[in-house]
């Protein structure tokens, strides 16, 4: 097999991974689901174009990728959140992570044990599972809720859940990979272990601490372009401390992210945004990485029962976790039915996790399955089961929650308005008035311009103000001076059933305000005008009225 070298593999994955994503988001599919076919594709279930060696000289890059991963997902952990949702949201994040941590630990434990044969080595790989299986995938749950345009109180809850589910899960797999090291590679006593997963996580969080104070110092006195360079700076060294001392990797980064963010939040803001900009290839190859080092035809069948487990016990505590804590601190009903079914998806980051956890594992079992290959396998596997399956639950949810299609927004009332909903009486100007009457209703009204009509009351033209600015200083002309000898012509003019948006689009087009508006084509009748202030209070009255009758129910 020919060796593509790592150059021709990063070009082959972010090309083929963002075609693959774009194929299955036209199905409403998240775009992980996209890059772990590809990589299924040309990786040792497909065309075998990537082979192991190349798969092993990306395990820098999957360091670096998850340190990234952390330090993004500790910038969504904002203390005004914690401030402002309190005791509920602290309940439900706690049962449905916690819930499922314990189900999926439990249940892995025992398939793992049946095909092992070790305690230690089941027991590893079940909390390792068990701390994965309580991530929620941020990107595919917020995009489906916004796609479906779903408001209310379970879509605002389910979205303030998943910017803290992701790093309470990390920080969670952080200590259980310190478990499961040490597990599986000592024989120490329980206080010895116990000594060293704590000093493991508190040199984690010390070397965060620390390399987050310096950067904080120095971001005072830099600019934007070497505040970017500087924090990618830090990271670089978060990540060698702690893999150079075995501490962990993603508490170091997400402590560095977290502190950043609540320390300097406006210098930061414009880090952050590049920094989401630049993750996005690493995704990319993170997915197709994840895919490609999967052999579906080598997967034994004991496995694939244990995805099943896997799938049924995280679906189990996400739902009912939920449902406990929300029950328990006296939440909205609609919260204590739904929220669960709103938290089933996994993504990136679980697969991420999987594949940091399985560098750290070197026993083999029988059959040659690593025991690394067997988290990397359950994972991923899931991940696909749990894709197809979360977006049918979460639609039922912001259904049976009458939450779907909720979220009013102005363009929404355009496209359905027509220039009648927006009508505003005005009676017209003979073309034949003195001038004088005019500048009195200008006076009095609101309008800046005004329709002329001749005897027969058709519309002839239009008077504005900007049309006689020449002739108010000279206030002896009004007296004699008629509306016909100042008047334009008209510009546009619109039906009661013009579509609003394009009334909208025209009048933004030819940089007119004011427009008459006529009965109908065939009877062109004026009937009042069309201004782009009186437009702009009905569709905001017309909002709040739709998202107050969301607020009541």
């Amino acid at each position: 097999m020919a060796d593509f070298g790592v150059l021709l593999i990063l070009g082959i994955g972010v090309f083929g991974g963002i075609l693959g994503a774009a194929f299955f988001q036209r199905f409403r599919f998240p775009p992980v689901v996209g890059y772990i076919t590809i990589g299924l594709i040309i990786g040792q279930s497909g065309l075998k174009l990537i082979s192991k060696t190349n798969i092993n000289e990306f395990s820098p890059l999957n360091d670096f990728a998850l340190g990234v991963i952390g330090f993004l997902v500790g910038t969504e952990l904002k203390i005004p959140t914690f401030k402002k949702y309190g005791r509920q949201l602290s309940a439900l994040l706690f049962g449905e992570v916690i819930c499922s941590f314990i189900l999926v630990s439990v249940g892995m434990t025992f398939i793992l044990k049946c095909a092992y044969f070790d305690w230690n080595q089941s027991l590893a790989m079940g909390l390792i599972f068990g701390a994965i299986s309580s991530a929620t995938d941020p990107a595919s749950t917020s995009g489906f809720i916004w796609e479906n345009r779903a408001r209310g109180i379970l879509s605002s809850t389910v979205m303030s859940l998943i910017a803290l589910d992701d790093a309470v899960a990390m920080a969670l797999f952080g200590i259980s990979l310190a478990v499961c090291r040490l597990l599986l590679t000592e024989d120490s006593g329980t206080l010895t272990i116990a000594f060293k997963i704590i000093l493991s996580i508190a040199g984690a969080l010390l070397t965060g601490l620390l390399l987050a104070w310096i950067l904080n110092m120095l971001f005072q006195k830099m600019s934007r372009d070497k505040r970017i360079v500087l924090t990618m700076g830090t990271l670089l060294l978060a990540i060698g401390i702690t893999r150079k001392f075995n501490l962990d990797v993603i508490l170091g980064t997400m402590l560095i992210g977290f502190l950043l963010a609540n320390r300097s939040p406006r210098r930061s803001e414009e880090v952050f945004k590049i920094f989401k900009i630049f993750a996005s290839p690493i995704y990319v190859i993170f997915g197709i990485l994840i895919g490609a080092r999967m052999n579906l035809f080598d997967t034994p069948g004991w496995l694939w029962f244990g995805v099943i487990i896997y799938v049924a016990t995280r679906c189990i505590g996400k739902i009912y976790g939920s449902r406990i804590a929300a029950k328990y601190t006296e939440c909205d009903e609609v919260i204590q039915k739904y929220s669960g079914y709103c938290l089933l998806s996994q993504g990136g980051i679980a697969a991420g996790l999987a594949i940091i956890a399985s560098q750290q594992i070197s026993t083999f079992t029988d059959d040659s399955l690593h025991l690394g290959d067997t988290l990397v396998y359950g994972i991923t596997s899931s991940t696909l089961i749990m894709q197809f399956l979360a977006q049918p639950f979460l639609r039922k949810a912001l259904n049976d929650s009458g939450e779907k299609d909720k979220n009013v927004t102005k363009e929404d009332v355009i496209n359905q308005w027509h220039v009648q909903d927006v009508l505003h009486d005005t009676d017209a100007v003979n073309e034949a008035a003195p001038l004088m009457s005019v500048m009195n209703r200008f006076s009095n009204e609101d309008f800046l311009s005004l329709p002329v009509v001749n005897k027969e009351n058709a519309i002839v033209g239009t008077i504005s103000l900007d049309n006689m600015k020449e002739l108010l200083t000279d206030q002896n002309s009004w007296m004699w001076m008629l509306t016909a000898d100042v008047m334009e012509p008209v510009k546009d003019t619109f039906y009661l059933n013009t579509p609003l948006d394009e009334a909208l689009n025209i009048m933004q087009t030819v940089n007119i305000d004011e427009a008459p508006v006529l009965k109908s084509i065939s009877d062109p009748t004026l009937v009042g005008v069309i201004t782009l202030p009186y437009t702009r209070i009905c569709l905001s009255r017309e909002i709040l009225k739709r998202q107050g009758e969301v607020d009541q129910s």
